[in-house]
């Protein structure tokens, strides 16, 4: 048996929908009840031996982990490889990054060399929890921000 609705039945049951399941999620105040706050994304994307070289691009998760040493401690940091202007995947030809959608050119710490990007490539937060290393995708650090390891 097929079931056949009309446009308007179709749009008007998604907002149906929608408004319910908006409603339901938050408080008399309009406020998200307690038990739905939003949690940071943590996404695992390796253990520690998977960074032992200064360079590890992680095409799937858009970002690369670099290992750097200074003052004798060892760290990773995170840097997008999504270009600032529209979003396409950077390559890494050390010593730069490059879009090679529409040419923008980023130095290793992300900085803006060549546009049309006018804004430097993000740099992520990513926390060890045991052996295993996660990714916060939503996080925005500062380019000197790195974690101990």
């Amino acid at each position: 048996m097929i079931l056949k609705l009309s446009r308007r039945t179709l749009i008007s049951s998604f907002l149906t929908l929608l408004f319910v399941s908006c409603k339901d999620s938050t408080n008399t105040n309009g406020r998200l009840n307690k038990q739905n706050d939003l949690k940071p994304i943590r996404l695992k994307i390796g253990k520690m031996a998977d960074f032992k070289s200064p360079y590890t691009p992680l095409s799937i998760y858009r970002v690369a982990i670099i290992r750097v040493t200074e003052n004798s401690q060892p760290s990773l940091k995170a840097i997008s490889l999504l270009c600032t202007h529209q979003t396409c995947l950077v390559n890494f030809k050390s010593p730069t990054y490059e879009c090679p959608c529409h040419g923008s050119i980023f130095d290793r710490d992300g900085t803006v060399l060549k546009g049309p990007a006018v804004k430097p490539l993000n740099w992520k937060k990513i926390e060890i929890e045991g052996d295993d290393i996660f990714l916060l995708p939503d996080s925005n650090v500062d380019k000197s921000w790195s974690l101990k390891i």
